[in-house]
């Protein structure tokens, strides 16, 4: 396939989708370096395509090279600013960088352009959680799960949170509501219901 898309690259250097796959193709086999070069050389053919940039900074963040793909979103966005995808990744980003209230904005704006999104309103609270905002994280939990009652992750996020406010009953309940949609979660809930029954306990 490599050898394939890197003819094509060399008979036609315009086929903008190709450098995506060649570069994808090339972090799927290790070489991040030439990985990074072709998204490299097709971005300098085509600087305006937030599709090549949104593609370059998935790239990137797989390599946790996060100066560098918090640079390809800024640039992704400039080309499509009506993703919310976009937004929610760049405010994620802004997060890995210790930056919340940069995060908080793109958060927002990614639930402006869709309010329906539950893992936005997730990661939202949790750029909240960082400035120890916990009344506005516990508003975004709370949407992410009226929103999407089946997202566990989001459960277990809403259960975090009323954890740090005290409200020991009501974050077992969000725990117990996460393990019943997702099993996956069960080990972590048991290690927090143990030590919230023991607070209970204790009180």
């Amino acid at each position: 396939a490599l050898v394939a898309y890197s003819h094509a690259l060399k008979r036609d250097p315009n086929l903008v989708a190709l450098y995506s796959r060649v570069g994808k193709l090339l972090q799927d086999m290790g070489d991040h370096t030439r990985s990074r070069e072709t998204f490299e050389v097709g971005l300098q053919i085509f600087p305006q395509s937030g599709d090549l940039w949104s593609d370059y900074a998935e790239i990137l963040r797989e390599q946790e090279r996060w100066e560098d793909v918090l640079n390809a979103y800024l640039n992704a966005v400039q080309f499509r600013s009506n993703d919310d995808g976009l937004h929610n990744n760049l405010g994620n980003t802004f997060q890995m960088l210790n930056r919340p209230d940069e995060a908080i904005i793109q958060h927002r704006k990614a639930l402006k352009i869709n309010s329906q999104d539950a893992r936005s309103w997730v990661n939202l609270g949790n750029a909240f959680l960082m400035k120890s905002l916990n009344d506005s994280s516990l508003t975004a939990f709370k949407k992410a799960v009226e929103v999407n009652e089946k997202y566990a992750g989001a459960w277990v996020s809403l259960g975090n949170c009323l954890e740090r406010l005290d409200r020991k009953e009501e974050a077992l309940n969000a725990y117990s509501r996460a393990v019943h949609l997702d099993s996956n979660y069960e080990e972590y809930v048991e290690s927090r219901e143990k030590a919230l029954n023991k607070g209970i306990i204790d009180d």
